[in-house]
């Protein structure tokens, strides 16, 4: 099941790219303190007991490599060599459409 709804960068996200299924999303977002950092979102399924799913929703997983950089740029650096080395496939192309 595709994400319904679609993605929607919260606030403090400075970029952000999807994978063609739209159901991982890679963001770069500034933290308080003003620096940058990345994440990503996954669309997953919850399942009961039986194993049938009940529902879905947006997982964010953090604390990826505890990266912290000076500037969103930076960020997204880090961001595209993680993915890489995950063997995670994005367009090149980020949105910063926030």
């Amino acid at each position: 099941m595709l994400p319904a709804p679609a993605y929607g960068p919260p606030a403090g996200v400075c970029l952000w790219r999807a994978n063609v299924a739209g159901s991982t999303v890679q963001e770069v977002f500034e933290r308080p303190s003003g620096t940058f950092g990345y994440r990503y979102l996954a669309w997953t399924a919850q399942r009961d007991a039986g194993g049938n799913v009940r529902a879905h929703g947006w997982r964010r997983i953090t604390g990826i490599d505890g990266s912290v950089a000076d500037s969103a740029d930076a960020a997204r650096k880090l961001a595209e060599s993680d993915a890489e080395r995950r063997g995670l496939e994005f367009p090149s192309n980020w949105s910063a459409d926030v």
